[in-house]
């Protein structure tokens, strides 16, 4: 070859580096979309009563939902669940902190905070010792003019 037709050495790695970050950026693209396919999932899964529901810290296993009738109060949405505290001390932010507990999605409908007891004493939910399973009752106040009807209940982990 000649001199004048000899291209530098910059001119002839250059193209080179460019096209190898662009195969770089498109692996690494590629593997960011598949790691965000898995971790956020199109439809929330649908969990049936009996079947556990992982929230981190605990285990919930919904056991039955019901509208409990007027009594000494106002109508009330009630789950009666299991839970069971998976970490090795006792948990006192059962449903995270700030605490989300379940939320309820009824149409226009909007439902307080609910309260929650423990089956056993009929005490407010203050903690879950580790590996020991608690029956407990979720109570939400039902709306004014709420007629029953098709509901989903949201756990947040």
């Amino acid at each position: 070859m000649t001199p004048a037709k000899q291209r530098s050495l910059p001119r002839r790695v250059l193209p080179r580096v460019v096209a190898a970050l662009g195969l770089v950026a498109a692996v690494l693209l590629s593997w960011w979309m598949r790691i965000e396919d898995a971790r956020t999932a199109d439809t929330p899964p649908r969990i049936a009563f009996g079947q556990p529901v992982d929230l981190g810290r605990v285990m919930l296993t919904p056991l039955s939902l019901a509208v409990a009738p007027e009594g000494d109060g106002p109508p009330q949405l009630v789950l009666r669940a299991r839970l069971e505290n998976l970490t090795g001390r006792t948990e006192g932010a059962v449903f995270g902190f700030p605490p989300r507990p379940p939320l309820v999605d009824a149409g226009q409908a909007d439902f307080p905070q609910p309260e929650i007891f423990l089956d056993r004493d009929g005490e407010y939910l203050r903690h879950v010792q580790p590996r020991i399973p608690e029956e407990v009752t979720i109570t939400w106040d039902i709306p004014a003019g709420w007629q029953p009807q098709e509901i989903s209940l949201t756990f947040f982990r």
